[in-house]
Formats: C-alpha cells, structure tokens, sequence
C-alpha cells in the first residue's frame, strides 16, 4: 500500500478580529509561499489577513488543517487542561474585545485566567504568541490576590498555572474539613475544588435543604442528603446515608427531574463521587471548548 504523498501548501485567508477561531478561508496555493503575502495587522472591516503553510495531501485537506489550527487557541487549550485536571471552568470577559479570561469558581471566590505580556487580558490567541499566563484569585473583598505569573512556553506555563489552580482548590478543601464543618460545607468545598461554584438553598419551614449548582444553561442540580439524613445538609460527615442529586431541567418544574447520583454511607467516596458525576454532566449542557 503506498503512502499518500504530502506536499506543502499556503492556505490564504481572513481571521475574525472579534474571534481569531473564526477563519474564513479566500485560498489555498501549492508551495511554500506564505513569506511573499502581505499580513495586514490590523482591518477596517474586522478581519485581518492571515496565511500559513500546511503540509497535505491536497489542496481540501490543507484547508482543513489551516482550520482545526485557528480554531484551537491558547484559551482552549487552557480549558481543556483544567478539563484533564477534573477542574470545571468558563470563559469570561468581552470575547474579542481585549478583556477575556478563564473563570473557575472557588468556595469563597474565583480565580480568574488571562494572557500577559502582548497578550495581555487575551485569550483567543495562537499558541506561538503566548508569553504567559496570569491568574489571580478574588475573594470577598474583591481586590486580586496574584497566584501565578508564567513564562513564554506554552506547555510549560500551562501545566504550571494548572497545578496552582489545582492546589488552591485542594487547599480550600482541605480548611473546610480540618474546622470540622457540616457535610453540606464539605461537599461545596470538593465542588468548589472541582472549579463548580455552588450556592444553599431550602425550605426551613417544611425541614428541607439543599445544594444548589447552576447549570450553564438555565437549569439547576440539587443534592442533598438520603436515609436518616434525607433532605439535609447541614449534618454531621459521621452521620452520612448518601447523596442524592437530581437534574432540573425546567426552574418551574420541580416534578421532572433527572437522577445524576444516588450515593453510599462511605462519606469521602460518597462525596468525591457526587462531585465527579456532577462535573461529567456538566458539560453535556455546554460543550465545555464554547463561550
């Protein structure tokens, strides 16, 4: 069998200076010829041109490469590493506008993810641009606490602030469960970890509480406790029977719901477990790589 021959081509065209995904293919021409194509840096008309050469097998499959090449930026691929690290996360910001970043919530605050340098506040850039990340976390009095200043490897700074994110969480967790607070605290600190922000919620008078997540799209999750715990959270870890959550999909439509966990007496695992389902389903609403 003979191996497809490959051959370079320049792949000529447009870039939304609102979205650098978006790319707007004019031509695709044999060679290596993209020295000889006058960029314009900047467009009246909100695009910039833009060519790049590409070694395939045809003319169709260089375009298709030029393509997946624009529409993975830097911000991407930072949401999809925290993805890998089990951390949830949005993007924030003016998309395009020279002020994005990466949000993940926290259980007191949220850390917010952004480029530095000549890419400052951006996000939707190509990966050899990158000159580092900055993150920084906002608590309640709303003045930035620096957590992470990178370097021009993308790689590299990637995995770093990842890590930081990562250990901030953990460090989160780990202070909820040495004061010893109530298992409802605990799990918005493992959810919390996870970079899925939570709020509480309940009915006092009729005995029933719950923890509350916002799904991207509208709807919402509750969890709460089952057994001798049933519609608690506010309990103590050593009494745990389970959790239980439930997808709403409708907010005015608590009878039509979706069982997306119903867990065990083992509180830790019960706990990492909620967590877990919770931030598989998550992305099933929004696909975690869009605004």
């Amino acid at each position: 069998m003979t191996a497809t021959a490959l051959q370079t081509f320049t792949v000529i065209g447009l870039r939304s200076d609102v979205d650098m995904r978006d790319l707007f293919v004019a031509a695709v021409l044999p060679g290596p010829v993209a020295d000889d194509i006058v960029i314009l840096t900047t467009s009246e008309d909100d695009f910039t041109r833009w060519a790049l050469e590409f070694d395939a097998s045809d003319a169709d499959a260089a375009a298709a490469q030029a393509y997946a090449y624009c529409a993975t930026t830097a911000g991407d691929r930072l949401r999809a590493a925290l993805h890998d690290a089990g951390i949830y996360s949005i993007f924030g910001g003016e998309l395009g506008a020279g002020s994005d970043w990466v949000n993940v919530a926290t259980a007191t605050g949220e850390i917010l993810i952004t480029g530095s340098g000549d890419t400052e506040n951006e996000l939707f850039y190509d990966l050899d641009a990158h000159e580092g990340w900055y993150a920084a976390y906002y608590g309640a009095s709303g003045d930035p606490a620096e957590l992470h200043t990178g370097q021009p490897d993308f790689e590299t700074d990637t995995a770093a602030v990842v890590e930081t994110v990562r250990g901030f969480l953990a460090a989160e967790r780990d202070a909820a469960a040495e004061t010893g607070q109530n298992a409802g605290a605990v799990l918005r600190a493992a959810l919390a970890q996870a970079g899925i922000q939570s709020s509480t919620d309940g009915h006092p008078s009729a005995g029933c509480f719950w923890v509350v997540v916002d799904c991207p799209d509208g709807s919402f999750i509750w969890i709460n406790g089952t057994g001798r715990t049933e519609n608690l959270t506010d309990y103590a870890p050593a009494r745990h029977d389970g959790w239980l959550a439930c997808h709403y999909p409708d907010p005015e439509d608590t009878g039509t719901f979706t069982v997306l966990h119903d867990g065990s007496r083992d509180f830790d695992a019960d706990t990492a477990a909620v967590v877990s389902a919770v931030r598989e389903f998550l992305p099933t609403l929004r696909p975690w790589s869009t605004t």
